[in-house]
């Protein structure tokens, strides 16, 4: 099957990182795919070398028609609202090819409703394609690398350095410094990998530093060290080995889950805080999965992950004995995502049956 990807990057490397990660999927499992992007510059960034070959190119996110045409695309994904550039649009009346509208996750039950039906488009076999946490979405780009990897990390004790390991993946968010002060009180010291971007300006400026790349802090239990920026199977390997995982955005959440260690989401905002209802949908769907032991602490996990979005109060109090409760949920967590579908899977049984008809 010849799969032709469309992304552009809106902001930071998520729209990116998770098209990449989507084609190497769908070249894993025997697809030839194009992934056409307006920012190759970024998108090699996050790349390993060996990922571009005879089955998985990085084209310009407006490629000419010859090069599109040899051979043309049996399925055309648009990832996340992205427009089509018009050689694009043409290539697909021509040839009828399958269109999907890949969207951006979310947990929110409406997403099971609109999965896989017609998009009310420009083309004649156009669908919406929902990633998601159940059953009944397109699930999880979960590959078996990352799933053995998690497995051998949490096989590893905690603090085996001797410090609590948190990578730190944020925005702007000034609630990171009152999770520090929290994190000061704890019995353990705690080891921050800063990474480069928006979460070093961010610690920088929340306690008046000047951190570069390469450089280290230390201030009573904490221990801050700023690390440039990595490809994806670096950062999988940082998620691995941390004890707390600080993330943002779509493609890290997935990640932190998937690793099965303590993770806090700071999610995208959103005008009239439809981001807050996005981060509690998760929450509510890890409860029904979970089954009802789980919810008292899935609660006090909400309520932790809403004031470290800047919605409600910090009421957690002893870092130390939450934290083991925490580990456990985790994994929890980590079993359920394991069960759910893998994404690129999905996607490539789903265009099969619509070739079929």
């Amino acid at each position: 099957m010849n799969i032709d990807i469309y992304c552009t990057v809106i902001d930071n490397y998520g729209d990116a990182g998770v098209s990449l990660r989507l084609a190497r999927e769908l070249k894993r499992l025997g697809a030839k795919v194009r992934l056409c992007c307006d920012d190759l510059t970024v998108l090699r960034t996050i790349a390993l070398p060996e990922d571009e070959d005879a089955a998985l190119r990085f084209l310009p996110f407006d490629a000419p028609r010859e090069v599109l045409a040899s051979p043309s695309a049996s399925v055309v994904v648009a990832a996340f609202a992205c427009h089509l550039p018009t050689t694009a649009v043409q290539l697909i009346n021509v040839h009828h090819s399958i269109v999907l509208y890949l969207d951006y996750l979310s947990a929110e039950k409406w997403v099971e409703d609109f999965h896989g039906l017609p998009a009310p488009a420009e083309f004649a076999r156009g669908f919406y394609f929902y990633p998601g946490f159940t059953a009944k979405t397109g699930g999880l780009l979960l590959e078996p690398q990352l799933k053995q990897q998690a497995k051998a990390a949490l096989a590893l004790p905690y603090f085996a350095s001797g410090s609590r390991q948190v990578t730190l993946f944020s925005y702007h968010n000034p609630q990171v410094l009152s999770l520090l002060k929290l994190l000061e009180t704890s019995a353990i010291p705690t080891t921050f990998t800063v990474f480069a971007g928006k979460p070093l300006a961010n610690i920088n400026t929340l306690l008046g530093l000047h951190l570069q790349v390469g450089e280290s802090y230390q201030s009573g239990k904490l221990c801050f060290k700023a690390q440039g920026m990595v490809s994806q199977a670096q950062y999988d390997d940082f998620l691995c080995r941390a004890d707390l995982n600080l993330v943002r955005g779509e493609d890290s959440i997935v990640r932190a889950l998937c690793v099965g260690k303590p993770c806090l989401w700071q999610i995208y905002p959103q005008s009239d805080d439809i981001h807050i209802g996005k981060l509690q949908a998760l929450l509510t769907c890890f409860k029904r999965a979970l089954g009802e032991n789980y919810v008292p602490a899935l609660t006090r996990l909400e309520h932790l992950m809403l004031a470290y979005n800047g919605h409600g109060s910090w009421e957690l109090t002893n870092f130390d004995a939450w934290e083991q409760t925490w580990q456990k949920i985790a994994q929890a967590m980590q079993n359920y995502i394991f069960s759910l579908p893998n994404l690129a899977e999905s996607m490539l049984f789903f265009c099969q049956q619509k070739q079929e008809k």
